[in-house]
């Protein structure tokens, strides 16, 4: 039985990316034995997909990611995979025992890392044939490393989520402006302007979608008709409100992903990465790309949607 480490304790987007090689690697080896380092923020998801281990750091503190790692050096892994470059990701994916390694590292995960082409390392050599371009999806980020074990490419896709439970609630319209790099998320003026054209004058239900913080931030001092605001859905809940809507729109964040994976009709915002990179197919997909998320204006969502008859 093969023990195989995942690494990732980025941003959740990179976390789920990371997930996509958990069924390809079961897939490949069948009995395998694999395990999840990542962050506890991630534990909401993680939980739903059947690692045998989970080692979730609480925060990129020193002595936190010290301890976690104490625990993963218990084990003997015959094969590491890191595929997002970090401080955390690289001390354990360096320090973590196993003699097969296959990913990408970089101590000082620099913020427009995405924007550089990234060197394939096996085993600590740095391979200068296999290269992730700023141009290739993100799932190659996961194909390549995989690649050195001759795990098929082709199989590598996002998470579908299958849950049988079913809500009360759904909307037509979900959006999800925000995003931990703020250089992706809309203004509290862009966001609201939008809800309230999209319910009042096209006579939808609209749903924003974040944590409590970003509706705190958002400071709403009345009700809009028509507009609701859910915080922190369960992953479950997630997925629900993505697949019984008519459209998702959101910037470069988790919920965008989820949204791919499911084959929801969205309209993707991006300024700093694009869409390439982002969506694993363009079936369902329209694209509103800007050089800097400030020059979004309301107008311009809602002309996209008319022009695409999107709702």
């Amino acid at each position: 039985m093969k023990k195989i480490l995942l690494i990732s304790t980025n941003a959740l987007g990179d976390t789920y990316i990371t997930c996509s090689a958990f069924k390809t690697l079961k897939d490949y080896y069948g009995d395998a034995h694999i395990d999840m380092v990542s962050s506890e923020a991630s534990r909401f998801f993680l939980k739903k997909i059947p690692f045998n281990n989970l080692f979730l750091i609480k925060q990129k503190s020193y002595i936190e990611v010290i301890k976690v790692l104490r625990e993963v050096r218990k084990i003997n892994y015959d094969i590491v995979f890191n595929f997002f470059p970090g401080q955390a990701n690289t001390i354990f994916y360096s320090f973590s025992k196993s003699k097969n390694k296959a990913g990408f590292k970089n101590f000082n995960k620099k913020l427009d890392w995405h924007n550089s082409d990234d060197k394939l390392i096996f085993n600590d050599k740095v391979l200068n044939d296999k290269i992730w371009k700023k141009a290739d999806n993100f799932l190659k980020r996961v194909s390549l490393p995989l690649s050195m074990f001759n795990v098929p490419p082709e199989k590598i896709q996002k998470p579908v989520f299958n849950f049988s439970e079913n809500f009360s609630e759904s909307f037509d319209i979900i959006i999800h402006p925000f995003s931990s790099d703020k250089r992706k998320s809309l203004s509290n003026n862009i966001i609201l302007e939008t809800a309230k054209e999209l319910s009042v004058n096209f006579n939808k239900s609209v749903c924003i979608i974040g944590d409590q913080s970003e509706y705190e931030l958002l400071n709403i001092h009345q009700k809009i008709h028509g507009v609701s605001f859910i915080t922190n859905p369960e992953i479950k809940n997630l997925v629900w409100l993505l697949k019984n809507c008519e459209l998702f729109i959101g910037v470069d964040s988790f919920p965008l992903h989820i949204a791919d994976a499911h084959n929801v009709k969205t309209l993707g915002i991006f300024s700093i990465t694009n869409e390439n990179s982002i969506f694993q197919n363009m079936n369902n997909k329209y694209v509103l790309s800007v050089n800097e998320i400030n020059n979004v204006k309301p107008y311009d969502l809602i002309s996209l949607i008319r022009y695409n008859k999107l709702i």
